[in-house]
């Protein structure tokens, strides 16, 4: 049930405080109390003792683990689509994870600090997530074409939706993956996705067989469609 890998650097020599959050350590407004709105729930922490395990770690891909999935986006430039898998819950997550999305105004985005201390907050109107709306359409069809492979093999109806539905998050690896184009428009435009399987943390092995077989199914889908 341990969420955080098992780096002990910032764990003052506290068992239960050793270990980053791998998917709050990317370098996607992972310095969030600089860039969200003090009233937005944002699903990180700056403490290594949390008791939501979301340590963030001590700089933006902090952890190996990080690194080595950046290095595999900056080395292998021909990749197009991420897909994360984490449990649980039934899901198929979509960009972004900040704020709810829009399309119409390109400069409200992530990289404009003009909207620092405003992001994360549903349903107001000062801050929303840009997202180009073919990038919108591209990303919901994969995720719905995810979502019937997974479906058809038991009946599973995994629901759709944008990240920030979920709650607000930094850090994330599908948003990091998303976003790397619109930092550097010479890196590769990568679609990211997340999927959270089953109901469980843990289920029994029986039922796990059962996951993995329709996850599997999913992604097999998923890549078919993207040939």
């Amino acid at each position: 049930m341990w969420r955080r890998n098992r780096n002990p650097a910032n764990s003052g020599e506290v068992n239960s405080c050793i270990g980053v959050d791998i998917n709050r350590n990317f370098d996607f407004l992972w310095n969030f109390p600089d860039h969200f709105s003090p009233l937005a729930a944002v699903h990180t922490s700056t403490d290594p003792c949390s008791m939501s395990q979301t340590y963030r770690g001590s700089a933006p891909a902090s952890e190996h683990e990080t690194k080595n999935v950046v290095w595999i986006f900056d080395n292998f430039p021909r990749i197009k689509w991420y897909v994360d898998i984490h449990c649980h819950g039934e899901k198929i997550l979509i960009s972004w994870g900040d704020d709810e999305n829009q399309s119409n105004n390109p400069n409200m985005n992530f990289i404009n600090p003009a909207f620092d201390n405003v992001r994360g907050l549903e349903g107001d109107s000062a801050y929303k997530e840009y997202i180009p709306s073919g990038d919108s359409t591209v990303s919901l069809a994969l995720a719905n074409t995810m979502h019937e492979g997974i479906k058809a093999v038991r009946g599973r109806n995994y629901a759709v939706q944008q990240a920030f539905a979920l709650y607000p998050t930094s850090g994330t690896s599908d948003d990091y993956a998303y976003s790397r184009h619109m930092i550097n428009p010479s890196k590769g435009k990568i679609y990211g996705f997340t999927i959270e399987w089953g109901t469980e943390f843990q289920p029994p092995w029986t039922e796990m067989q059962r996951i993995i077989s329709e996850v599997s199914v999913g992604i097999v889908k998923f890549s078919q469609s993207t040939i």
